[in-house]
């Protein structure tokens, strides 16, 4: 499982995953977040704003299944 720290109160702003992974979290809509990251490693995905702090989000991927956790500031 992969942890993903995001600040809810930016729309936009730069992460760092803890395999070195970069990438952005932007909100697209009012309770819509986007996470598009620079390589192939993760695959992007969208998911509801409204999520609770250390809930997990699955997303299919070229290789199976990956899993973020998202921990909210």
């Amino acid at each position: 499982m992969t942890i993903i720290t995001v600040d809810r109160k930016k729309k936009h702003q730069r992460i760092r995953l803890e395999d070195g992974t970069e990438g952005i979290a932007k909100r697209i809509e009012k309770h819509t977040l986007l996470f598009e990251f620079e390589n192939d490693l993760h695959p992007a995905f969208h998911c509801s704003n409204r999520l609770r702090n250390g809930d997990v989000v699955t997303v299919p991927s070229t290789e199976g299944e990956e899993q973020f956790q998202l921990n909210f500031d």
